[in-house]
């Protein structure tokens, strides 16, 4: 997984059109004299960005947000998708910043416990985390890519 991953990552400022900036996942990384992938692989310490990120999250935790649905099926799925976007292109309107967790909605044993936090009879699609970063530094701007018209 840690191979795949190093894959899809790219310093901020280099040219990519998929995957995520190095400086996102390790705001601290500074080995930028070699490829994103090659130092993610050799520097990288998901361990301890993580403790730091706990700590981060416990002290400002900013809001859960939980996209739910009546069906569970690819309309419902499709409803959720641009419920959630919509909700996202307000939140960055806003100078907010999420974070999608897809564990508790994608993993048998969890999407249950999830279910039981909402109204009887709907299913929970995506869960959410907003909130407004502590510094600029802290976020990183996602690839853009060029519209194409058919």
């Amino acid at each position: 997984m840690r191979r795949e991953l190093a894959e899809l990552l790219h310093w901020s400022g280099e040219a990519a059109q998929t995957g995520m900036a190095v400086e996102a996942l390790f705001p601290d990384a500074d080995h930028q004299d070699m490829p994103a992938r090659q130092w993610f692989l050799t520097h990288a310490d998901p361990e301890r960005t993580a403790e730091r990120l706990r700590h981060v999250y416990a002290v400002s935790p900013g809001l859960l947000a939980v996209v739910a649905t009546r069906a569970d099926d690819p309309r419902a799925w499709c409803d959720a998708g641009r419920a959630a976007y919509r909700l996202l292109l307000r939140a960055a309107a806003d100078g907010l910043t999420h974070d999608i967790n897809a564990g508790p909605v994608e993993i048998p044993t969890l999407t249950p416990q999830l279910a039981a936090e909402l109204e009887p009879g709907w299913r929970p699609q995506v869960l959410l985390r907003i909130g407004r970063p502590s510094s600029p530094s802290h976020t990183t701007p996602s690839v853009r890519r060029t519209i194409q018209l058919r």
